[in-house]
């Protein structure tokens, strides 16, 4: 049985480690700011406040006496800072939930260079982005001008304070998704469309993606095994398939019998915002030959669920503007003729 802080993990994916940790019996100790609300189950207990601030919460943290840190939102270089301060001397081993943005393939896909298109799979030794803060000037706010897991894993991997795992996770989907990845397909499926327009850049771009609980997994084993500290491991599922191939399985899991239709470029959509020639195809090979790490949900299970979560939160929006069924019907109509 361990002792578990959690920084975050209120939200999302959060949730399912929280219960996965619970279940097998560790003790769970959450630092959040209270936005959401967490199961405060047999095992499970909450520590309220700003991350920023986490030194203010020392001597809390050295009363739970955690084998193991899981950090969830560590955005910025100065959080592993916070992390030394506040945590050095009561634990040593760190988790430390990164992404696939660090790769420079996303600044190709993203378009803040021009190029080269970078070779695909991603494995963890992969040319990283030349560019720092990817979002930087694409927002106005201080997360876009800061956010950067490069730096943050550098001085996670670097610091003599903590035996460090970082976990670089895909696309992720599931119930509750923030980005609501599949919301469009879902809501035009579900509103009985006759067809679903994709634009064909779209429509052939690969995107590694993971299912929610199946990266919750994931991210428990690092937390349980001891011997995955030191490494810097990718996350995602073996099965990368372009985007139009999940909204195939998604039309079949829904029993929607309309016609998908694959517009040209310009057809549908004068740009798609993205580079679509650079897909983000992640290896995974390095956790799951060396840790055995596996799949714990079928696709089709984490799709299904993916799909009623959506359902049960339809955008307030007017599904035809939303989605602009009169753009839609002009392109069908047009390759009719």
């Amino acid at each position: 049985m361990m002792k578990v802080f959690i920084i975050g993990g209120t939200n999302f994916m959060g949730p399912h480690v929280v219960n996965i940790l619970n279940e097998r019996g560790h003790e769970v100790l959450v630092f959040h700011r209270g936005n959401h609300n967490i199961d405060l189950k047999n095992g499970v207990e909450e520590l309220l406040g700003n991350r920023e601030e986490l030194e203010k919460y020392r001597e809390q943290i050295k009363a739970f006496n955690p084998d193991v840190v899981l950090d969830m939102i560590c955005m910025f270089e100065r959080n592993v800072e916070q992390l030394e301060k506040a945590l050095e001397g009561i634990v040593k081993r760190l988790v430390l939930i990164s992404s696939a943005d660090v790769y420079r393939a996303f600044e190709v896909i993203n378009k803040v260079t021009e190029g080269p298109i970078q070779p695909m799979p991603l494995k963890e030794d992969s040319e990283l982005r030349t560019q720092r803060y990817p979002f930087k000037g694409k927002m106005d706010n201080d997360f876009a001008n800061e956010y950067d897991k490069i730096p943050v894993e550098e001085k996670a991997m670097g610091s003599d304070k903590f035996d460090t795992t970082i976990l670089r996770l895909p696309m992720v989907y599931g119930a509750n998704d923030p980005n609501r990845r599949f919301m469009s397909y879902i809501h035009r499926m579900n509103d009985n469309r006759p067809h679903l327009v994709l634009d064909e850049r779209l429509a052939n771009a690969r995107y590694s993606m993971s299912f929610s609980k199946n990266v919750a997994h994931a991210i428990v084993m690092a937390i349980e095994n001891q011997d995955m500290a030191g490494h810097t491991l990718n996350i995602s599922d073996n099965d990368t398939v372009p985007v139009l191939e999940w909204v195939k399985r998604i039309a079949k899991l829904m029993e929607w019998d309309g016609n998908i239709v694959v517009a040209k470029p310009g057809e549908f959509q004068d740009e798609i915002g993205m580079n679509t020639d650079q897909d983000l195809v992640i290896d995974s090979s390095l956790i799951r030959e060396q840790f055995n790490y596996k799949e714990v949900i079928l696709l089709n299970e984490g799709l299904r669920e993916t799909i009623v979560s959506e359902l049960n939160h339809p955008p307030e929006e007017d599904l035809a503007k939303m989605f602009d069924y009169e753009k839609e019907d002009e392109v069908v109509a047009l390759s009719k003729k």
